[in-house]
């Protein structure tokens, strides 16, 4: 795979861990069997450096079949805000 495979599928996560010392994020994502370690990079956004910080992005279709993240081609990143079924019926 090259840097410049598309970002075309979709997943959500959860950030895992941030360790800025070794310039890494770990995430769960949905679909994969294990946790994914990425380097840091610039297209991530404040809110996403913390733990608990959930979002939603695209990937390379290979590195979604594959089971394994290289952090070398994303989609637009974005927050994913989950509501409880408590705070959903407030609403209503």
């Amino acid at each position: 795979m090259t840097p410049f495979e598309p970002a075309d599928w979709i997943v959500e996560g959860t950030v895992e861990a941030v360790n800025v010392e070794q310039g890494t994020l770990t995430l769960w994502v949905g679909g994969f069997d294990e946790l994914q370690t990425v380097p840091l990079c610039a297209q991530f956004p404040e809110w996403m450096l913390r733990v608990g910080a959930n979002f939603r992005t695209m990937i390379p279709t290979v590195e979604a079949r594959n089971g394994k993240l290289t952090g070398e081609s994303w989609g637009e990143i974005e927050p994913v805000e989950y509501t409880s079924i408590e705070e959903m019926i407030k609403k209503l």
